[in-house]
């Protein structure tokens, strides 16, 4: 069976949390921010309006995290950010958890947002989003490519 599941970040379970920091970049905000919620760590606090959306599967009571996304505000822009494992990567499954933050946030399309990858900007098009600004990662922060 497959779930999906929006949380405020401090809900997230711990189980939930620990798969989902193995699917995020090492040394990332989301990495951290996991890995913390994960070992039940205030050392790396969330954003207060951090939201997740996660997928999982129901493997006869064994249940596998297989793709997040958030929502959060960053630099003064709602960012949408996510990953979904590679051998589910093709199914809309980045869409489908982009949708449902949407959906539960109540965002309205016109709202600017901020992504961090081609794959998240054609998603966020995809959800209805018609004020995209793409950024891109460089040696000293983030530059906005689109």
């Amino acid at each position: 069976m497959i779930t999906v599941t929006t949380y405020r970040a401090n809900e997230v379970p711990p189980f939930a949390a620990e798969q989902m920091a193995r699917l995020t970049n090492s040394g990332s905000d989301h990495h951290r921010w996991l890995t913390a919620a994960s070992n039940g760590s205030g050392e790396s606090p969330m954003p207060d309006d951090l939201v997740y959306a996660v997928i999982s599967r129901d493997d006869d009571w064994d249940i596998h995290v297989i793709g997040w996304a958030s929502v959060y505000l960053w630099q003064g822009v709602l960012a949408l950010e996510g990953f979904v494992k590679h051998e589910e990567r093709g199914k809309r499954v980045g869409s489908t958890l982009c949708n449902c933050l949407a959906l539960s946030g109540n965002i309205p399309m016109s709202t600017p947002v901020a992504v961090f990858s081609p794959a998240f900007a054609a998603i966020a098009k995809w959800v209805g989003f018609d004020r995209i600004q793409e950024w891109k990662r460089v040696d000293d922060g983030w530059v906005r490519v689109g």
